[in-house]
């Protein structure tokens, strides 16, 4: 009897001083949130493979992840069965990917918001390309150089955030399936001109930022009358007399 009285008493002890059991105490790595008594979010830190994150999903009994974030982190691939089983709304990571395999991603359908920080790819991977359900796609502080049409699939997006990156190109149709696209983050690149057609098929697009750029021109760029904020200081330009098609009631521009 005295033994079950002791341990009673260590056990509150433990709750009293440590708090209630992590949700994913196994795993070495990270650090589970949560609110409402519901998971909220989970961080990493450290990751070296993404192998290291099938534990995590199977800690979770692989339940929905609302918000999985990884820094700093030294992973430099995505391998096909990363995310096996697993569901992720929003993931954004500080990964050096280089190579992201092209069915890593299909598996988590519930993305909704990707966030890929100083990565080493040149171009949008085909993966990515290939959640048509993705509302959100930052792909910052990396080495892209071209944007061809990998996004054009990507029919629900509305916010693109390609900023500083190294791009130099952008096709004339990268965005002619985002219709649904508003905002546009092509800051702090090295483009020096732009297709007349670029933006054409964007017809919600809201917001276009494109300071600190290398462009001589900026001709025609703006045919979409919805535009109510743009960016383009601190480029090579001597006038913006023909970039626009429309007289714009803008609230921002710079």
């Amino acid at each position: 009897m005295s033994y079950k009285i002791v341990y009673l008493i260590l056990s509150f002890h433990v709750l009293f001083v440590h708090g209630k059991q992590s949700l994913c105490p196994n795993i070495e790595k990270c650090g589970c949130s949560e609110s409402n008594k519901k998971l909220s979010q989970v961080d990493c830190r450290g990751i070296n493979n993404m192998a290291e994150l099938k534990n995590l999903f199977k800690d979770l009994e692989f339940m929905l992840i609302p918000v999985l974030k990884i820094q700093p982190c030294n992973a430099k691939s995505i391998s096909s069965n990363s995310f096996a089983n697993s569901s992720i709304k929003f993931f954004s990571s500080s990964c050096p990917f280089s190579n992201i395999d092209v069915n890593s991603l299909k598996q988590i359908d519930s993305l909704r918001e990707l966030k890929l920080l100083t990565t080493e790819f040149t171009e949008i991977p085909t993966a990515v390309g290939r959640l048509a359900d993705l509302k959100i796609l930052y792909v910052n502080d990396g080495k892209l150089t071209h944007v061809n049409m990998e996004v054009q699939n990507m029919t629900r997006l509305r916010e693109l955030i390609l900023k500083n990156n190294k791009i130099v190109q952008i096709s004339e149709k990268a965005f002619h399936g985002n219709s649904n696209l508003k905002i546009i983050d092509l800051s702090e690149n090295n483009l020096t001109s732009l297709s007349p057609e670029i933006f054409e098929e964007s017809r919600n697009l809201k917001k276009v930022l494109l300071q600190r750029n290398r462009l001589n021109s900026t001709k025609g760029i703006f045919k979409n009358s919805n535009i109510q904020e743009i960016n383009i200081r601190d480029n090579r330009l001597k006038s913006i007399d023909d970039a626009f098609k429309f007289e714009l009631e803008l609230k921002s521009w710079i």
